[in-house]
């Protein structure tokens, strides 16, 4: 799946994607799994978001589009949810907020945080003390989903991997 941390401004992520067949099989790829996008959601005003996507990427992709339109949550992202976790950040406030893909809200205004597969060791190591993308790394070197370029976004810099 992934891991995808926050902590002081930073939003970092691996890049690793896995995908198995029921039939059998499987590959993996690097993606991009961090976003920055104006938009708004129900109940907030418009403005820039770095956005974290863990879970489905058709899910994914759908509350970008969602994101950037406004309104209400299309009937796909209703009935799908689950697909997905979100962690959002929000230039107005520099908080993060952790939600489902149809926008419900599961934490908000947490210090750190994060999301995916790696969430774990992840969180452990930010309550160890570490950043964003040093949790990440350890998350990598411990969940079997996790891996890849290191990404890191922040509101003042673009998405830059990390060597």
């Amino acid at each position: 799946m992934t891991t995808i941390c926050f902590r002081d401004g930073i939003l970092a992520s691996d890049s690793l994607v896995s995908w198995c067949s029921e039939a059998g099989g499987g590959t993996k790829y690097e993606a991009i799994k961090l976003y920055r996008v104006t938009g708004q959601l129900p109940g907030t005003n418009y403005g820039e978001y770095l956005v974290g996507i863990a879970g489905s990427v058709p899910a994914g992709q759908s509350f970008l589009e969602w994101l950037q339109k406004g309104g209400e949550p299309p009937e796909s992202l209703v009935k799908d949810r689950a697909e997905a976790d979100v962690l959002l950040v929000s230039k107005e406030t520099g908080k993060a907020v952790v939600m489902d893909a149809a926008g419900a809200v599961m934490l908000e205004n947490a210090p750190f945080y994060a999301i995916g597969s790696g969430r774990n060791p992840a969180l452990a190591a930010m309550h160890a003390g570490k950043g964003a993308a040093e949790a990440v790394e350890i998350a990598c070197r411990i969940d079997l989903y996790s891996g890849g370029t290191l990404q890191v976004m922040q509101f003042e810099t673009q998405a830059l991997p990390v060597a």
